[in-house]
């Protein structure tokens, strides 16, 4: 069952272990180790809960090291997913993408409950993995499962675990939001009300140049104009413009 397969990932993980030195390890297994257990165990047959599982604890390890926040290691180790990696996460985004937004590119992209700090953010790499994945051609990752993935990071109640909106987070709610997911008028009222706030006379100092968020800006314009009219964002939008100098 689940719990099985959450435990015996902790176990290989040494998560159980009363080591002093637990935060300073790294998974044991490889990505061609991972790459041979999904491939044997993670099946058509497999359930949706299984499956989310046995990503949790066995893949998301794998991106969550690339973070040096996430894993305790030297932010000089910062490196892109290998092509092993990378072909792993193609494959499960095209297979089993629900389960591969909840348990890999979520949890991927907001801090975990244990380490909600203010200094957490995905890094260039992990956004770019998930960005491969998104513009992967046939292997892309579906318009629903997009729509989750979006849905589930703009929905985060929690200030300290919302997605933080940097150079490397901007550009890949931007590729999302090019793809034309089914949002709801809670999320783009929210994408808003960010921007807005983002602009306000006292914080735009930060963002007022920068293209990486105009670019997002402008796409959530361009493609979501009704709900935005329908949200009644339009205006405070308007308002903001003015403020913004890098179109």
């Amino acid at each position: 069952g689940t719990a099985g397969i959450n435990h015996c990932g902790d176990v290989i993980a040494g998560n159980l272990c009363d080591s002093s030195d637990q935060n300073h390890k790294k998974f044991p297994l490889n990505e061609e180790i991972v790459t041979s257990l999904v491939k044997s165990y993670l099946t058509s047959a497999t359930g949706a809960l299984r499956a989310k599982a046995l990503m949790e604890a066995f893949v998301l390890p794998l991106v969550l090291e690339m973070n040096p926040v996430a894993s305790k290691t030297n932010a000089k180790q910062q490196k892109p997913a290998s092509r092993s990696l990378t072909s792993l996460i193609v494959s499960l985004a095209r297979d089993r993408p629900m389960e591969c937004v909840d348990a890999v590119f979520v949890p991927s992209m907001i801090p975990p409950m244990t380490q909600a700090t203010e200094d957490w953010e995905p890094t260039r790499f992990q956004c770019e993995l998930v960005s491969r994945v998104l513009r992967a051609g046939r292997d892309s990752l579906s318009i629903q499962a997009i729509t989750q993935f979006v849905e589930t990071l703009m929905i985060v109640d929690t200030d300290s675990r919302r997605l933080k909106w940097t150079d490397n987070t901007m550009p890949l709610l931007t590729t999302c939001l090019n793809r034309r997911p089914s949002l709801s008028g809670v999320v783009i009222a929210r994408m808003a009300d960010e921007i807005v706030d983002v602009l306000s006379p006292h914080k735009c100092k930060s963002m007022e140049k920068n293209m990486k968020f105009a670019t997002l800006f402008n796409a959530l314009v361009t493609k979501y104009g009704p709900q935005l009219k329908s949200a009644s964002k339009v205006d405070p939008l308007i308002e903001s413009v003015p403020r913004l100098k890098a179109f």
